[in-house]
């Protein structure tokens, strides 16, 4: 009688344990499926889960910011990495008209096409002596033409818009600077914040414009010196307002707006000194952050990772996108998450 009462609970238990290998076997036809699905909607669509190169750019430079500055400091600057890795979309109702900006942005700052130049001190003393650097071009121009048309916007510049570059992406350009001795010990001592983008001398050819662009970076304010300007026919129209350059005066604007030039001159070219500098409304912390992620930009753009400054190189963490976009991967998989999600010990 035993014998028969176990016989028929060996049965049932046997029968549960095929149910149950039965319903194991279709949660992992269901995973596979599932995954196989998944896999062909990446493939299909764009992958915005797949692991970039931009990705590891900005996990390194957050790692710097983190490591420099408390989150309360650089808020804006933590958001602006979110806009530019494409973790966030810069709204609309946040672009003043004639506004255009890219990714790169910074929330909060007065926006407007032109700024007062007596609004910045070091303006004045710039234009006071200005003649310094005037007398220096020409002297410069005398013995050959250094001008060169390297901007990668060529097209929009055209191919009467050239410029000598002291300074680009941050970096000084030492060749240069030996042939404007006494123009960079003058813009070097009034206390400039030079932003990254650049200082330059441009050229613009007789008879000849730049169409209508935008540079983008709404937290960069430009100046222009007047050096050499035709009479008329010389201007800028930044939004909807022109102004024309004069000679040793400082024009001030937001580059992040639509502008565009013309000299309508016959014969004589415009030179003008051209100043990238932080919108006043960066304070130091956030100034010194986006230097930080500029430098680890062109460090980053050159292979030279390891003299990136932040914890993420100094942990010796993967630098290899193919890798991480495996791990990344891994931890996508529906079925590698069931298993990794349980404890079974």
């Amino acid at each position: 009688m035993q014998t028969g009462v176990s016989s028929d609970r060996c049965f049932i238990i046997l029968k549960w344990l095929m149910w149950l290998e039965i319903l194991i076997l279709l949660f992992l036809l269901h995973c596979i499926v599932s995954d196989c699905f998944h896999r062909r909607q990446t493939i299909k669509q764009t992958t915005h889960n797949a692991y970039t190169r931009k990705d590891l750019f900005f996990d390194i430079v957050e790692s710097g910011l983190q490591d420099r500055f408390s989150s309360e400091e650089v808020l804006r600057v933590f958001k602006f990495c979110d806009y530019a890795r494409g973790k966030l979309s810069v709204p609309d109702h946040l672009v003043s008209p004639f506004q255009e900006v890219i990714p790169e942005y910074i929330e909060g700052l007065t926006a407007q096409p032109w700024w007062d130049s007596s609004r910045f001190e070091w303006c004045q003393k710039l234009e006071e002596r200005s003649s310094i650097i005037q007398s220096e071009l020409k002297n410069v121009l005398t013995q050959n033409d250094p001008f060169l048309a390297d901007s990668k916007f060529s097209t929009t510049m055209g191919a009467g818009w050239t410029a000598i570059r002291l300074q680009r992406l941050g970096k000084w350009i030492p060749e240069n600077l030996q042939k404007f001795p006494q123009t960079t010990a003058l813009i070097q001592s009034l206390n400039i914040p030079f932003a990254t983008r650049g200082v330059m001398f441009a050229r613009q050819l007789a008879n000849t414009g730049v169409q209508s662009h935008s540079d983008g970076r709404n937290f960069i304010l430009t100046a222009h010196l007047g050096l050499i300007i035709p009479n008329k026919g010389c201007s800028i129209t930044v939004a909807t307002q022109t102004k024309e350059w004069k000679e040793n005066k400082i024009l001030i604007l937001d580059t992040s707006f639509l502008h565009k030039t013309e000299n309508l001159s016959e014969n004589e070219d415009r030179y003008v000194l051209i100043i990238d500098f932080w919108h006043p409304e960066l304070s130091v912390h956030e100034r010194e952050a986006l230097q930080f992620v500029y430098d680890a930009s062109n460090k980053f753009e050159a292979g030279e990772f390891e003299q990136i400054d932040c914890s993420y190189i100094r942990q010796g963490k993967s630098l290899d996108v193919d890798e991480l976009n495996g791990t990344l991967e891994a931890q996508q998989n529906p079925l590698v998450r069931f298993f990794n999600s349980r404890k079974f010990f």
